[in-house]
């Protein structure tokens, strides 16, 4: 299908019948880091951030369209806002964001917030995310310093750690750190031993862009290393299983992929699975590892579905949304997500000024529709 430009000021849907598109909030604002749930009482409620005179946190009806958005907690504006990192354990009722540098817990039930733990004021606290039991925090952090540029900030080669919080004695450790700028600190959502994290910097300039660590015996491991330039992976995300990964980033000839790789056997060459796409996006994901929503790029601001294929094989882009997003900062960026069924898809868009998230849901029958690809 043959991407369509529109004229419209808002997001619209393409090519799937039955889909349905909702603005989630009427304030400035964004969901949560693509790689952090956003989804809780099985499915039926959204967390989204309102950014206005104030940070909001808001619990919206993922099924309700009628429903007004029910405010959770709220927080004086800081100077640096991490609220894109906000996350959440659904069977502890619980969201987790950083305020300043106090770590704070938000009731996805009754709302209000407690303060937990506070980072040290000569570190900046960085993305975090809950252990598949609810036991405990993961978190990252880096010395405070001037603002820089991407490769400013990876050629400064920062110590950064990764840090466990004990949710029950409130009690942190160091449980890895180097001399390098480190992110994405990703539990698995199954097991509870196991992370990843990522080397930030340029992608074919770091050693290895994903790593794993075994929170048990603290043994780390490289996943899907690349080889070299022009080969690297980009972004990457657990699988709902919580023993694969999925990715994108570049093979040997430059050509834009996607692919799913074990990560609990040392990522051996035979346990990762990639297809070449016709139309690359800045970030992709995937519940199932076979169907990918990715969100194009500024040239063709649409969101992309692909279906994996079989190894090698090129796979084309099939656009279901124009989004008309331009990446202006990170908490803005368009970052989709599918719900945990599959059935919507969660992103941010900057068509009206400060950004708002919104919802594409899907008809029941939309992998089988025609104009998509199948098995």
């Amino acid at each position: 299908m043959e991407l369509q430009k529109h004229s419209t000021a808002e997001p619209a849907v393409l090519n799937i019948a039955g889909s349905s598109l909702r603005r989630l909030l009427n304030e400035p604002g964004h969901h949560p880091y693509f790689t952090n749930p956003a989804w809780f009482e099985a499915g039926k409620r959204v967390l989204v951030v309102g950014i206005s005179d104030r940070c909001h946190i808001w619990s919206v009806s993922a099924e309700d369209t009628t429903e007004e958005p029910r405010l959770l907690a709220e927080f004086d504006p800081q100077p640096s806002d991490h609220s894109f990192h906000i996350t959440l354990h659904d069977q502890r009722g619980e969201a987790f964001l950083w305020n300043g540098n106090h770590l704070v817990a938000v009731d996805l039930k009754r709302g209000g917030h407690r303060r937990l733990w506070q980072m040290p004021e000569s570190l900046q606290p960085g993305s975090l995310n809950v252990s598949a039991d609810g036991q405990h925090l993961l978190f990252q952090s880096q010395p405070v310093g001037p603002d820089r540029s991407f490769v400013e900030q990876f050629a400064a080669k920062l110590h950064c750690r990764i840090w466990r919080l004990n949710l029950n004695s409130l009690q942190a450790e160091t449980v890895y750190e180097e001399k390098g700028w480190l992110g994405h600190v990703n539990p698995s959502p199954t097991v509870a031993h196991l992370l990843t994290y990522c080397q930030e910097g340029p992608w074919t300039q770091v050693e290895s862009r994903v790593w794993a660590m075994d929170l048990s015996s603290g043994k780390r491991w490289k996943v899907r290393p690349s080889g070299g330039a022009p080969a690297c992976i980009g972004h990457e995300f657990w699988l709902q299983d919580g023993i694969r990964i999925g990715f994108h980033g570049f093979n040997s000839k430059a050509e834009p992929i996607i692919g799913v790789v074990r990560v609990t056997d040392d990522s051996s060459p035979t346990s990762t699975h990639e297809c070449v796409v016709d139309k690359g996006s800045m970030h992709v994901f995937s519940n199932d590892g076979i169907w990918f929503v990715g969100d194009g790029k500024k040239e063709y601001p649409y969101l992309l579905l692909y279906r994996l294929g079989k190894s090698g094989e090129v796979i084309k882009a099939v656009p279901v949304c124009y989004h008309r997003g331009t990446w202006p900062t990170q908490s803005l960026h368009v970052h989709p997500r599918f719900s945990p069924d599959g059935r919507s898809i969660l992103f941010t868009t900057d068509t009206e000024a400060g950004g708002r998230p919104w919802l594409l849901t899907l008809p029941p029958d939309w992998m089988s529709q025609p104009g998509l690809p199948h098995a």
